[in-house]
């Protein structure tokens, strides 16, 4: 099988998309701590570019302040109502009780996974 070393215009430019994306002074990045977002591929020690000027939608990873806690969790809007999940079938859902403070702080668009583990 023919193997190319250097990347094509096509994977070049892809390249240059992903960084003209996250180059932005609304980016940021957390690491994945845990096994509650499995189910939507993002695990432990993965690493995940979000942006703080998207407004979130439902099912969207988030990374929230939530009771004085930087959290990743989906974002759920049900009903008109929101809510913070895990993206593992194994945790219930966390219904944000009325007058509970929390700050959504952005919205996942790139990860950076860990191929060895």
């Amino acid at each position: 099988e023919k193997v190319s070393y250097y990347p094509s215009s096509r994977e070049k430019n892809a390249a240059a998309d992903i960084v003209r994306e996250i180059d932005s002074a609304t980016v940021f990045f957390a690491v994945v701590k845990g096994d509650s977002l499995t189910d939507m591929g993002a695990r432990d020690g993965d690493i995940l570019a979000f942006d703080s000027k998207i407004e979130p939608r439902d099912k969207d990873i988030i990374a929230t302040l939530y009771k004085d806690e930087i959290t990743i969790k989906v974002y759920r809007y049900i009903d008109g109502v929101e809510y913070f999940q895990t993206a593992n079938s194994q945790f219930l859902p966390l219904s944000l009780p009325p007058f509970d403070e929390y700050k959504i702080l952005g919205v996942a668009i790139k990860a950076i996974q860990n191929l060895r583990r």
